[in-house]
């Protein structure tokens, strides 16, 4: 049956065919520049480019001439470190713009600008668990990460948030898989329904205020509740305070990574979702240059045991 379905799918498909001519100016292909900077790394900048469904070569620009400037004037020329990867040797600043001008042989010249917000400082938080409290819809055991800090009233802000789990020296990102995102701020944005990677947000909802949030976390450390009440170890909060630019990038990277995973059954290659026009800042080409800087704080362990 299964088959037959299959047939008469491949059939409607085939008389709804529409021709729709090539624009061949579209596959001339364009540099794509990414970085992402903070005051807590090196300045990173991958250069490729942009290459057509069917091509499988290299996408890497190893012969780019990659120029930093700051405050609009010139800083220095990125080394070439190899892999399409040019590096400056010190740390960028926040609240300074930045701006990266990239050419190489063949394409047009590409430029992209920034400037690294002022970091939120976490005010408090905590971490109760290893059960703190239980899932409403599948019972399952959590543990409720609290975060205060103080949103900037002057300005609009972005924020991402991260955690990491500690456990005898080694770190381990904790994954969105393991966090309920059912909280006020992803509902505000309408990111949940796109599985997003880290919990982005604006301060739309709490301008000028100090913000509590609360986060519950599955707990499924390769441990069980006795394990982590005798060993705890540490949760780390990592909030990020994101440029726009930074911001508007992950939320359509987000969706378009969602709907490029979409498919129905056997169909995948045919159903899969429409590609998203990605959000770019570079001036004549592709990628993004966005900047944040953080604020990392241990969360104290509440231990809790229901």
């Amino acid at each position: 049956m299964k088959k037959l379905n299959f047939v008469a799918v491949i059939f409607l498909l085939s008389s709804c065919i529409k021709e729709i001519p090539l624009d061949e100016t579209i596959l001339n292909p364009k540099l794509v520049v990414n970085s992402i900077i903070c005051p807590d790394s090196l300045i990173r900048v991958q250069v490729s480019k942009t290459v057509a469904i069917t091509d499988s070569g290299n996408r890497i620009i190893e012969n780019a001439n990659v120029m930093l400037y700051k405050e609009g004037a010139f800083v220095s020329t990125l080394a070439n470190i190899g892999n399409g990867i040019y590096v400056y040797g010190t740390y960028p600043e926040k609240g300074k713009l930045y701006e990266i001008k990239v050419n190489a042989p063949g394409f047009f010249s590409v430029s992209a600008n920034e400037i690294i917000p002022e970091k939120t400082n976490i005010i408090s938080c905590s971490f109760k668990g290893p059960i703190a409290t239980i899932n409403p819809t599948w019972g399952d055991e959590m543990g409720v990460v609290n975060i205060l800090f103080k949103d900037n009233a002057l300005i609009k802000n972005y924020y991402e948030l991260i955690f990491y789990w500690e456990k005898n020296s080694k770190f381990e990102y904790i994954p969105t898989n393991n966090i309920s995102l059912d909280i006020p701020v992803l509902k505000n944005e309408g990111d949940i329904e796109y599985e997003p990677t880290s919990i982005f947000f604006s301060d739309e909802l709490f301008n000028g205020m100090e913000f509590s949030l609360n986060i519950n976390i599955y707990m499924p450390f390769g441990l069980d509740t006795n394990q982590i009440m005798a060993a705890p170890g540490k949760l780390f909060v990592n909030l990020r305070s994101t440029s726009y630019n930074y911001y508007k990038y992950r939320k359509l990277w987000t969706r378009h990574r969602y709907n490029q995973n979409q498919g129905i059954e056997y169909y995948q290659d045919i159903f899969r979702g429409e590609p998203i026009n990605m959000f770019t800042n570079v001036v004549n080409g592709n990628g993004i240059f966005a900047g944040y800087s953080q604020d990392v704080k241990e969360a104290p362990f509440i231990l809790i045991s229901k």
